[in-house]
């Protein structure tokens, strides 16, 4: 094996050597022919995470008559040598994500959502109603003591709740809010709230439901495909040329 070949050269010639089109792999597969694509050029930005890379390597491995184990040893030596610094200390932020969780415990939760996401973000694992409030009537002989808090209030905030139906990763960013991922599973989800925008990155995005301001939406993608969103005021869009959905 050439060592300074690149690991997407190394996989098109093992589907060239059994004749194999892209289209009949990604049958074979299951796995979109883009994303096949994308492994062949060494395209990582447009995959999802590694634990979805490497389970699309080893498919694809057995498809060709590759070694598998072999394949992902190339790919972990690609990650450490090759890629870009700014790609390097994303994967290192991810793989070291689910040690902070442990380590942190429930104190970095807590503090994490006490300060940064409280005001945004409702977690659920199942699907709830949506908090009743109450309000009592002011007595008072002047009217502009009611309506001049509701002038302060701003804009109104939108809604996205998300629901997984099958295990997804996702990116999203809420407002000024830092970005953050996370992964899914089937029954798992989350509440949002936003004043200016909501971004989504799906990894998976047949395996997700999204409720946009109490709307159910129409699935955005099929499984294993990945889309970028955007979430507005106005209404939602496929960021890129995509024309945009409303609610």
């Amino acid at each position: 094996m050439n060592e300074r070949r690149s690991l997407g050269t190394l996989l098109r010639s093992y589907r060239e050597s059994k004749r194999i089109t892209l289209k009949e792999l990604a049958r074979q597969t299951k796995i979109r022919e883009p994303l096949l694509k994308a492994l062949e050029e060494d395209r990582y930005e447009d995959l999802p995470p590694p634990i979805y890379v490497k389970g699309f390597l080893s498919s694809y491995a057995k498809a060709v008559g590759a070694n598998p184990k072999e394949i992902l040893q190339q790919y972990d030596q690609f990650f450490t040598k090759n890629l870009p610094a700014p790609i390097e200390r994303r994967v290192k932020k991810n793989l070291n994500q689910r040690q902070w969780w442990i380590i942190g415990g429930v104190l970095f939760i807590g503090l994490l959502f006490s300060f940064f996401f409280y005001p945004y973000w409702t977690p659920f694992s199942k699907k709830t109603a949506p908090e009743k409030i109450e309000m009592k009537p002011q007595a008072s002989s002047q009217p502009t003591s009611i309506q001049e808090p509701l002038a302060e209030m701003g804009p109104r905030p939108f809604s996205l709740k998300l629901e997984a139906t099958e295990r997804v990763w996702i990116r999203l960013a809420v407002d000024d809010q830092p970005e953050r991922e996370m992964i899914l599973h089937p029954g798992e989800g989350g509440s949002f709230q936003a004043v200016r925008q909501i971004y989504l990155h799906i990894g998976n995005a047949g395996g997700l439901n999204l409720i946009f301001n109490e709307k159910p939406l129409d699935k955005v993608g099929r499984s294993g495909e990945v889309v970028h969103l955007i979430f507005t005021p106005q209404g939602w869009k496929f960021k890129g040329p995509e024309k945009t959905k409303n609610p």
